[in-house]
Order: structure tokens, then C-alpha cells, then sequence
């Protein structure tokens, strides 16, 4: 390595919502809601869909928009859930 080098700045990751927040909106939609292990498991019974969140702290902005994209809702829509 040359004297000059330095490593490259990262951004931070930007948060968006707190896992909470999908499991509620989940639940106000009828979704069962399992917890367990490394991941919370989202899961519609009528469907049989299986929808895989964190299990804790706050979900990062592009795995947020993934997981309400699977949901079928937005996410003004689940803040209004909220």
C-alpha cells in the first residue's frame, strides 16, 4: 500500500421504520405474526404468504420498500395503520 491511502467513506445506511411498526400493520391486516430465532416471520393464513423481517431495531430503507412491496402496500398506507 502506498502512504497515501485511504479508505473510502461509507454513508450511512438511512432508517426508515422500526420492525414494530410492520408487525403491527401486519397484524391490523390480518396477518399472523411468529417471532423467533434471527427473523420475525410475517405470515398470511389465507394465502399461506410467508413475509421475513428482522428481529430487531430498525429496518433499512431498501429492505423496507421490499418487504411492503411483498405486503401489497405502501408505506404511507402502513403508517396510517400504525
Amino acid at each position: 500500500m502506498s502512504r497515501n491511502y485511504r479508505p473510502r467513506k461509507r454513508k450511512p445506511r438511512r432508517y426508515e421504520l422500526h420492525r414494530k411498526a410492520i408487525n403491527q400493520g401486519g397484524k391490523k391486516l390480518g396477518y399472523e405474526v411468529k417471532e423467533g430465532g434471527k427473523h420475525t416471520l410475517v405470515y398470511d393464513p389465507t394465502t399461506g404468504r410467508r413475509i421475513t423481517t428482522v428481529q430487531r431495531g430498525f429496518i433499512p430503507k431498501g429492505t423496507l420498500s421490499a418487504i411492503l412491496k411483498q405486503m401489497g402496500i405502501t408505506e404511507s398506507e402502513l403508517k396510517r395503520l400504525i
